[in-house]
């Protein structure tokens, strides 16, 4: 295990230069690419360390997710105190993440448009990712070990699991939808996150 996290941080410290994190004006967006590197990293040292590729991937979602859990605590505190609704809960937690790490200043930044559905339910419509340009240009310069399959496998499936944790404790299960995917090759990533199942189709 020591060797593991060990090679890690080796890695990190090669792949930081072609980042080019300082073309990210903004510190959220710095922080996703920071943690995106960390993933890259360890996916490659999971393999190195003879783990076989789909359970690394498993490894690197199990570990991702728990980070990003503790990352909400604060986000659903202050969202409870804002509302008691579930919904208004659910788009003061997705608006407090929107400033913060998912601030949206442009490319080479985060590109989203958020607007409320007519039944309240909150859409986001991502048109560029820095985290996944990130892996993108990783993969334009090295050997493709399953790094982008890595990304989708953990960074691109946390969403659904994410809508439920930002309900509990509010009786509501969290309701998530999402028909398109860039890391997929597709233009955008058209989100949609609600307490409930809509009703709407606006």
């Amino acid at each position: 295990m020591l060797h593991i996290h060990s090679s890690i941080w080796k890695k990190i410290e090669g792949l930081l230069p072609e980042a080019r994190l300082e073309e990210l004006t903004d510190a959220g967006n710095r922080h996703n690419v920071f943690l995106a590197i960390l993933s890259v990293s360890m996916y490659q040292s999971l393999l190195e360390a003879g783990v076989a590729k789909e359970y690394a991937i498993e490894l690197l979602a199990d570990v991702g997710w728990k980070l990003y859990v503790k990352f909400l605590a604060f986000p659903k505190l202050v969202a409870k105190i804002m509302a008691r609704d579930p919904q208004k809960q659910m788009n003061a937690v997705l608006g407090l993440m929107l400033r913060f790490p998912f601030n949206a200043p442009g490319r080479p930044g985060y590109e989203v448009e958020a607007w409320e559905a007519e039944d309240g339910s909150l859409k986001t419509h991502w048109t560029f990712c820095p985290p996944l340009a990130y892996v993108q240009h990783y993969l334009s310069n090295h050997e493709d070990r399953g790094e982008l399959e890595a990304f989708i496998g953990s960074w691109c499936r946390f969403d659904w699991a994410f809508a439920n944790a930002i309900m509990e404790g509010t009786g509501q299960a969290g309701w998530y939808q999402r028909p398109h995917t860039l890391s997929e090759g597709d233009v955008i990533c058209d989100m949609r996150w609600a307490a409930k199942s809509p009703t709407s189709g606006d």
